[in-house]
């Protein structure tokens, strides 16, 4: 997806350039790093749902003896359709 297409898809939530997009990335790919595992080593799954600034809800899955992050979702409802479709992701 590109930079300006992205920042046309989060327009209904948060107005960002395109350019902003690219300084988050820059900024924040490092983070990427941390969803690299080997399915093979997870041993156990958390799962975690809070609600961030916009109002919506970031759903989170880490496994805690790897230290990692497995997926992230976002989702507008906190109801057992969005945690379904989070864990079949």
């Amino acid at each position: 997806m590109s930079l300006r297409k992205a920042s046309h898809v989060l327009e209904p939530i948060i107005k960002r350039s395109h350019v902003a997009i690219w300084k988050w990335i820059q900024k924040y790919s490092f983070v990427l790093d941390s969803f690299d595992v080997d399915k093979h080593e997870v041993n156990s799954i958390f799962i975690d749902r809070t609600e961030i600034n916009f109002r919506g809800k970031l759903w989170v899955a880490y496994e805690p003896q790897l230290k990692a992050f497995l997926s992230f979702y976002i989702s507008w409802h906190q109801n057992s359709l969005d945690a379904y479709y989070f864990i079949s992701l």
